[in-house]
């Protein structure tokens, strides 16, 4: 499929898909002990006022890949986040930001990601570039003149979906990108965490000569001399930050940008640009099951606000595969999601088309937050996706093969599958996989395991001429295993929503 952009108009008018929109802005050791209710009230307010920018920009026909990052650029440029300009700090008293960007359909890398950037200021927009570049990239070179091979070898990332530290940056500036002198990355609440991190860890703190410098230097600046500084209790957001966003062409897109672990070891490289760790985007082409006896999966979540057990799923799942993962998480508590809109069984069953085939276009989008090395041992958002989206049929058929994902009926039957929420809540939710990796650690005051995710399942259904009986659905779902993440998206009636405490879901 190709992606269509919105200044295209599609052949045939199927019913418009309303665009979803959902943000993180970190995760982590959250309390109302250690967030005081003024400050509450400022990050909540920043995260619905770039929230409902976003979403303005999706209603009037920007693309989820514009959406995205444009959200995640203005997180960027707020000091209250961990990326951009309120970055953590490494060991070294360095500072190196890292971001990701992802589409479910519609450009040939499909993602790009950025790290050990110091300079750039919105290392968003600059993988956004990486991403866009990737339509010539990867151009054959048959036919090209001299001196375009040589601009490309110069100014060209090339095939590469993943670039980093100073030969990136050269880049960034050759594309016309803003870079900045290190010392507008200081913040001083970050630089006061990183100082007591390193007192902390070792009694042989010998920062004092880089602590001079940065501060005499801020100390000329009017702007800087009235910030706040960090008393070490309250909370200081950690994690990546992210949004995943749905167009009305039926895209997503996810987009992160994190400064990584606070005194993080210099050249680390986190789960924010590691496709499949932190963040992931996907769409499979899949048979919509057909049984009269079955509820459909969408039936079931639209109509339960909550899900009691996993005994309710047993018309949706094996019992054998109900039986593994009762096991494994006998106190499943299964997360939130916000479905865009349900039908019932008799819109579809009643359609003259009833006897055709029904293709199944499946989409998900997923950004993670948190402690980024747990989620790199696990491929945590590729291995969620997989649960809800197998990876079966994504790629066009080969020449011998044409037509095969064009016709639902050659397609293999569609194996198990399960709705986001719960896939999600088995990786990051409370006793998922996430929390079981850390072992006897968790909860032992290094954040092992610790976090959560956002994302959006978009699935579409309909006859093979796409016309009658044709339904398109997405749902927002967010899922975290520790005391807080903040998270802020569009409902269903176009309020904005936003939150951080898990009792707020209740």
């Amino acid at each position: 499929m190709e992606y269509r952009r919105p200044s295209e108009k599609p052949s045939k008018a199927p019913p418009s898909i309303k665009p979803r929109i959902i943000v993180h802005g970190g995760a982590g050791n959250i309390t109302r002990a250690n967030l005081p209710p003024p400050a509450q009230a400022a990050y909540k307010a920043t995260l619905v006022r770039i929230l409902e920018h976003a979403s303005s920009l999706l209603n009037n026909g920007a693309s989820a890949l514009t959406a995205a990052t444009t959200a995640v650029s203005q997180l960027e440029e707020c000091a209250l986040f961990n990326c951009g300009h309120g970055a953590v700090f490494t060991r070294a008293g360095t500072i190196e930001l890292e971001a990701s960007v992802m589409v479910s359909r519609g450009y040939k890398k499909r993602g790009a990601a950025v790290s050990l950037l110091k300079h750039v200021r919105n290392p968003i927009l600059f993988v956004k570039e990486v991403l866009e570049r990737g339509e010539d990239d990867l151009e054959p070179e048959t036919g090209m003149l001299e001196e375009e091979h040589a601009e490309r070898e110069t100014v060209s990332a090339q095939g590469h979906v993943h670039i980093s530290g100073p030969e990136a940056e050269r880049l960034a500036k050759a594309w016309g990108l803003e870079l900045m002198d290190e010392k507008y990355f200081w913040t001083k609440k970050r630089w006061e965490e990183h100082k007591r991190g390193l007192k902390k860890r070792s009694s042989r703190y010998q920062n004092d000569r880089e602590e001079i410098q940065w501060e005499d230097h801020f100390s000329t600046d009017s702007l800087r001399t009235v910030e706040v500084g960090w008393d070490g209790h309250d909370y200081l957001p950690q994690g990546t930050v992210g949004c995943v966003a749905l167009d009305d062409q039926g895209v997503l897109c996810v987009a992160t940008s994190t400064g990584g672990l606070t005194n993080k070891l210099p050249g680390r490289i986190g789960d924010t640009p590691t496709f499949g760790a932190g963040f992931w985007a996907d769409e499979g082409f899949l048979r919509k099951p057909r049984s009269s006896s079955a509820p459909s999966v969408h039936r079931l979540l639209g109509s339960v606000p909550h899900l009691p057990a996993l005994q309710s799923l047993s018309s949706i799942i094996s019992p054998s595969f109900a039986s593994t993962i009762s096991s494994c998480l006998p106190q499943l508590r299964l997360p939130n999601y916000q479905p865009l809109h349900t039908y019932s069984e008799s819109q579809t069953e009643k359609s003259s088309h009833e006897s055709k085939p029904i293709a199944n276009i499946h989409a998900i989008a997923l950004s993670g937050t948190g402690n980024g090395d747990s989620f790199l041992r696990l491929s945590a958002c590729r291995t969620a996706s997989a649960l809800s989206l197998p990876p079966l049929v994504h790629f066009p058929p080969p020449p011998s093969e044409p037509g095969r994902l064009n016709n639902p009926r050659r397609l293999p039957p569609a194996p198990p599958t399960l709705p986001l929420p719960l896939a999600t809540h088995l990786v990051a939710g409370p006793g998922g996989l996430l929390q079981r990796s850390a072992g006897d650690r968790w909860k032992k005051g290094t954040f092992e395991g610790e976090g959560g995710m956002i994302g959006i399942e978009f699935k579409a259904y309909g006859d093979e001429e796409g016309e009658e009986g044709f339904v398109r659905q997405g749902q927002v779902a967010w899922v975290f295993n520790c005391s807080g993440m903040w998270r802020a998206w569009v409902d269903e009636g176009g309020e904005s929503r936003v939150r951080v405490f898990a009792d707020e879901d209740e």
